[in-house]
C-alpha cells in the first residue's frame, strides 16, 4: 500500500517539477540569469488572460494596467510587451510602441509578428534607417526556420 502512494505522488509531481525546471532553465539560458520564482509566468499568464478579457469588454485602460503588472512579474514576457506595443500603436503613439516592440523583439521566442509591428512603427515614425535595420533583423531571425508559404 505505501509503495502505491509513493508512486502516485511521484507520478503526479513529475509534470509539476518538469514545468518548474523548464521555466527556471528558460530564464537562465535565455541570457537573463536572475533570482526568479518559477511560477511567476503562470501569474503573468493569468494577468494577460485577464487583460484579453478586459479588451473584449472594451476596458482598454484596465487591460494596459494588467499587462504592465504582468511585466512587473516577468520583464521578459514578450506577449505583454507585444500587447502594450499594439495598444500604443493603435493610439498612434508610435515612439512608445516601437520601444515595446524593440524589447519584445530582443527576447528569444518572440514571433515574426513582433518584427512586423516594429517595422510598421518605424515606418509610421518616418525613420527609414531604423525600419531597414528592423527588416534585416527580421530576415536574420527567420534564417534556418522552415517556410510554409
Amino acid at each position: 500500500m505505501p509503495q502505491k502512494v509513493v508512486i502516485s505522488i511521484v507520478f503526479f509531481l513529475t509534470p509539476v517539477i518538469s514545468l518548474a525546471y523548464g521555466r527556471l532553465c528558460e530564464n537562465v539560458y535565455s541570457g537573463h540569469p536572475r533570482k526568479v520564482s518559477v511560477f511567476n509566468d503562470v501569474t503573468a499568464g493569468e494577468l494577460m488572460y485577464q487583460a484579453q478579457k478586459a479588451i473584449e469588454a472594451r476596458r482598454g485602460d484596465k487591460a494596459v494596467e494588467l499587462a504592465r503588472q504582468a511585466l512587473d512579474l516577468n520583464p521578459y514576457n514578450y506577449k505583454a510587451l507585444e500587447f502594450l506595443g499594439q495598444h500604443f500603436f493603435r493610439q498612434k503613439d508610435y515612439e512608445q510602441a516601437a520601444l515595446y516592440f524593440e524589447r519584445a523583439h530582443n527576447i528569444p521566442g518572440a514571433g515574426q509578428g513582433v518584427s512586423q509591428w516594429l517595422i510598421e512603427s518605424y515606418a509610421s515614425l518616418k525613420q527609414p534607417f531604423r525600419q531597414l535595420v528592423a527588416v534585416e533583423r527580421a530576415i536574420e531571425h527567420q534564417k534556418g526556420k522552415p517556410s510554409f508559404l
